[in-house]
This record gives C-alpha cells, structure tokens and sequence, in this order.
C-alpha cells in the first residue's frame, strides 16, 4: 500500500499492469478508449480516463482476454468522494482489474461485456468494499456455527 506522501506513479502502475498482462499472453501496446471522458454524458467515473486491453493468447492456445486498464489507477478526482471507508485507498482506484477471456466466444462478445461489467464496477465505486465486507461477515457467521457430518 502507498504512504500518503508518496503515491504510486502512474508509468510504475502501467508497466506492472502491462507486465502482467504479457505473463498471461501478448498484451497489444494500444487501447480501446472512448473518445471523451463518459462522466461528460452522466456516465460512471473511472478513477482515470476508462480504456480496455486486448491480449492474445498463446498461437496453440488461441483466444483473447479483454481487460480493463485504469481500475486499479489513483483517483484524478478524490474530492467527489466526500467521506470514504476506513479501507478504501485512493491511490489503488477500485484495486481490481477485471478480466474476460475465452478460446470460443466472439471477441466482440468479450469486449462488450468487459465494457458493460467495468462500468458497473465504475459507477459503483463502493461495491467492493461493500462485498469484501459482506464475504467477512459471512465467514464470521458461519465459524460461529459448529457444522458435523450425522451422516
């Protein structure tokens, strides 16, 4: 995690995104962008500028993967935010990438799903944390139970 002073720079966050992405196949250089911002069109807020990879998988493999790239980037805005969760980090954006390939589906298909679910994501910038706490509670309650095998 980066200490307040010293946030994450914004070419170290790309070239470890990017080096992962090469570990998972060929990641091309270029993105898919929309051409402005979708906040000017009431659309979600990304933590940068919304853009999306395509990697090639292995020749024997075949397929693509389709990725979000700008997630996990520090947040440009963090004034809009007004008060935050004890452990949201605003130098992590929403601290996920998400991936989507496949050998058999449409690239297109691919594509406008990723598109469809990071908005989602964007535009509800708390869900996760919501759900990482949903998922500890869940834990608590169950370790609260003693289940044993009658059978």
């Amino acid at each position: 995690m980066a200490e307040e002073n010293n946030p994450p720079k914004q070419d170290d966050i790309d070239n470890a995104r990017t080096a992962f992405f090469n570990t998972l196949g060929n990641a091309h250089p270029l993105v898919i962008a929309p051409l402005t911002n979708p906040v000017f069109q009431e659309g979600p807020n990304w933590p940068t500028r919304p853009s999306w990879k395509w990697i090639d998988l292995e020749q024997s493999e075949g397929g693509v993967i389709w990725a979000t790239n700008g997630l996990a980037d520090p947040w440009s805005t963090p004034e809009m935010f007004g008060e935050t969760p004890d452990d949201f980090n605003m130098d992590t954006g929403l601290g996920v990438e998400v991936l989507l390939g496949s050998k058999d589906l449409d690239e297109a298909v691919l594509r406008e799903a990723i598109i469809s679910v990071s908005y989602g994501l964007a535009g509800n910038p708390f869900l996760l944390t919501m759900l990482k706490a949903l998922n500890n509670q869940n834990e608590e309650m169950l370790g609260a139970f003693n289940f044993k095998n009658t059978g």
